[in-house]
């Protein structure tokens, strides 16, 4: 299965804000409405078919219906790609949530450390730090602060004895 290559390389943001992705649920397909540069009332329709195992991308705008290579098709395409990435990222980020609430983090707890831009040696930080970090930290039973307050009372001291 082989998909048609469209450069994406110069997309612009405002380019970008002219694609809508669209969910057809009833045919169970998802397609691209994008705004005309002249008439922002006018959208062109941008789908993927699949004619012999191969997809082929296909615009209603002029170009796109006479079989020209139209812009319509490469800001759909740069827009796919865009959300394809923001999915897979939120996924792994989901992922590690999960991760760190097995390693005992509350929801809460793991969601912050992810969100957290933590870096130990110059790296990102691992699971079981985040969990350090992030973790709850036991409180001391008012029997260890005594016990310790004991333990570390200063000493009468004199230099005349």
């Amino acid at each position: 299965m082989t998909q048609q290559m469209i450069s994406t390389a110069i997309v612009t943001e405002q380019e970008l804000y002219r694609c809508h992705r669209v969910i057809d649920f009833n045919k169970q397909e998802v397609f691209y409405l994008v705004e005309s540069e002249r008439d922002p009332l006018v959208e062109y329709a941008v789908r993927a078919l699949r004619i012999n195992g191969e997809y082929h991308l296909t615009c209603t705008c002029p170009a796109g219906r006479s079989g020209t290579p139209c812009k319509h098709r490469r800001w759909a395409t740069a827009h796919a790609q865009e959300f394809k990435a923001e999915q897979k990222a939120l996924s792994l980020r989901e992922a590690r949530v999960e991760r760190l609430t097995g390693m005992g983090l509350t929801e809460r707890e793991a969601r912050e450390a992810v969100a957290a831009s933590f870096i130990v040696d110059g790296k990102p930080a691992d699971d079981a730090t985040l969990v350090r970090v992030f973790g709850p930290h036991k409180q001391p039973s008012k029997w260890e602060v005594e016990a310790d307050s004991r333990r570390y009372q200063g000493c009468t001291f004199s230099l005349l004895k």
